[in-house]
């Protein structure tokens, strides 16, 4: 929701101006309702009484909407998604002061019609309340029920957009096709006309904790929950780094999750450091710095937690395939570098290509014999790039690091496209530490294009699993970067049945190259039947991909999952 979309914030005296945020619904096969305002931020004083009107405008031209209005609170959970319900909980909720009216309209075609929402503030009560006024489709009144549905089938909206979430308990099953609707409510409410919110945040934080991410989700976690024990809103940002567990140098750095974290009073987040790269086995301390403050103040309170944790042989190798997306290479361990910056893109004027700099950190226990090379990806000849990389060959100490020059020279006018690749001495089975270069002149066109081919599906050696696989080509002249993959299925009727993030060997491709793209799905999920597969792909700056394929689950079959023509 990002803080509600930004919508104005004003005073109210006695009568809330309705000059707020103004977002219209398009629109849709569902409703043509409109609602102004879509969003009520405003400022208010304890022990006084307000009201403002919403207004409700039915814009088709033959069809009348009977509609239920009340209020329901209005809350994140921990993962920081919305969640709607009954919770009075006394004067500190917002439910026990308010009321709208009417309950019920119903609205002509071309007509309009207003709500009157109100606050009875007590006295004692002084925060950041929230409520969301809903609007429902009372189609026991009318409507047009899309009779091919089995069930009833609820699109909610939140400020213009649809919102996905489950079915809320009060549908009746069998009615059809509708529509809900939620204008959110925030109002600050101050103990005198005009006093300014001087106290600190009030905030709890649990221990931090560290974890490996779940596939194709980085490599490793770092989290902790954070409680907001006040009556106001808090905003936390910040960044976590990993220090090397003897020498305490900086070895990575993360930050935020979701970069600003919004707590609602009385609240739990939980608060995530994503780290996309592998760690080798050694000791580390991950150590998180966080600011605090209120919601609409410049006071900021800081935090530092810290916390040691070790990587043994066995986790290191369960990051190396979390890094390769367990997919080419996906068996075989990375060298133990660091290197920074972890991908290079440049858009550049001219032919000249300003010398790049990076930092390789060795994170081990133990001097490392590194040497760099610089391998293009061109498949000409005459446009590959040369690269020169001072010093090429370099002995780093544990937890120290070395600032190495690399300077390029382009062949042509065209993109430059390669990697710098990182090799330890004595670690010759290992996969070398690899760094994309991707640099575009400017004013060039490129055609960033490809396609998902190789499609399968087949049992996994426990039987407990369905793998679904493919691989993305890039068959345009420019690269991929970026690249993120889902794969869902769906039933024979199209409905969807499972969603997965896939697994992706390479997130940068080049012109001409292949990654692999995957994901299981539980067969338990999974009746016998036919469905459908399809792959998405998307990538920064190109066209979504897709792909799709059918199946067949038999599980009376030797082979229990195949291909469908």
């Amino acid at each position: 929701m990002k803080d509600m979309m930004g919508s104005y914030i004003m005073t109210i005296k006695n009568i809330i101006a309705v000059l707020l945020l103004l977002i219209i619904f398009p629109s849709t096969a569902f409703t043509d309702l409109r609602v102004v305002p879509a969003v009520i931020r405003a400022k208010a004083v304890c022990g006084e009484s307000y009201e403002t009107t919403i207004t409700l405008l039915n814009t088709s031209k033959d069809t009348v909407e009977h509609l239920k209005i009340y209020l329901e609170g209005n809350q994140r959970n921990i993962e920081g998604k919305w969640e709607y319900g009954k919770k009075a909980g006394g004067v500190m909720s917002m439910l026990g002061w308010t009321t709208v009216l009417p309950e019920t309209l119903s609205i002509l075609p071309g007509k309009g019609a207003n709500v009157i929402f109100r606050m009875e503030i007590p006295k004692q009560v002084h925060g950041d309340f929230r409520v969301a006024l809903m609007v429902d489709q009372d189609i026991s009144k009318g409507g047009k029920p899309d009779l091919d549905k089995k069930d009833t089938d609820v699109d909610e909206i939140l400020l213009g957009k649809r919102r996905a979430g489950a079915r809320p308990e009060k549908t009746t099953i069998g009615l059809g096709h509708y529509f809900r609707i939620a204008v959110p409510v925030v109002i600050r409410v101050s103990r005198a006309s005009g006093s300014l919110l001087k106290m600190r945040p009030e905030v709890k934080f649990a221990k931090l904790k560290i974890k490996t991410a779940d596939e194709g989700k980085g490599t490793i976690i770092a989290d902790l929950v954070a409680e907001n024990t006040g009556f106001y809103d808090i905003q936390i940002t910040g960044a976590c780094k990993i220090l090397h567990g003897k020498r305490k140098s900086t070895l990575k750095i993360a930050d935020l999750s979701g970069e600003k974290i919004l707590i609602t009073p009385k609240s739990k987040r939980l608060l995530k450091f994503i780290f996309s790269d592998p760690l080798p086995a050694g000791d580390y301390i991950a150590s998180a710095s966080l600011k605090i403050k209120n919601r609409g103040l410049e006071k900021v309170a800081q935090k530092g937690i810290k916390i040691p944790f070790r990587i043994d042989s066995k986790m290191a190798q369960v990051l190396a395939k979390l890094a390769a997306g367990n997919g080419i290479g996906g068996d075989t361990p990375h060298v133990p570098l660091i290197v920074d910056p972890g991908r290079i893109s440049l858009s550049n004027r001219g032919t000249r290509i300003k010398p790049l700099k990076l930092t390789v950190t060795n994170p081990t226990n133990q001097t490392l014999n590194i040497r760099s090379i610089f391998r293009s990806a061109s498949q000409s000849k005459k446009n590959k790039p040369s690269a020169k990389i001072t010093p090429a060959r370099l002995s780093i100490e544990p937890g120290k690091s070395e600032r190495i020059r690399v300077q390029i020279k382009p062949s042509g006018k065209g993109p430059v496209y390669g990697r710098l690749l990182f090799a330890v001495k004595g670690m010759g089975g290992s996969r070398p530490a690899e760094v994309p270069v991707m640099i575009v002149p400017k004013g060039i066109k490129l055609n960033p294009s490809g396609s998902i081919a190789d499609l399968e599906v087949f049992s996994t050696k426990d039987g407990k699993s369905v793998r679904i696989s493919g691989k993305l080509k890039n068959t345009g002249n420019a690269h991929f970067d970026d690249i993120s993959a889902e794969i869902s299925i769906k039933d024979f009727l199209d409905n969807p049945v499972k969603k997965n993030r896939a697994s992706v060997s390479r997130r940068v491709l080049f012109p001409a190259e292949k990654t692999r793209l995957f994901s299981d799905f539980s067969l338990s999920d999974l009746k016998d039947d036919i469905y459908k597969a399809v792959f998405v792909v998307k990538s920064k700056g190109a066209k979504t991909i897709s792909n799709s394929f059918r199946f067949k689950v038999d599980s009376e079959s030797d082979k229990v999952v195949r291909l469908v023509d």
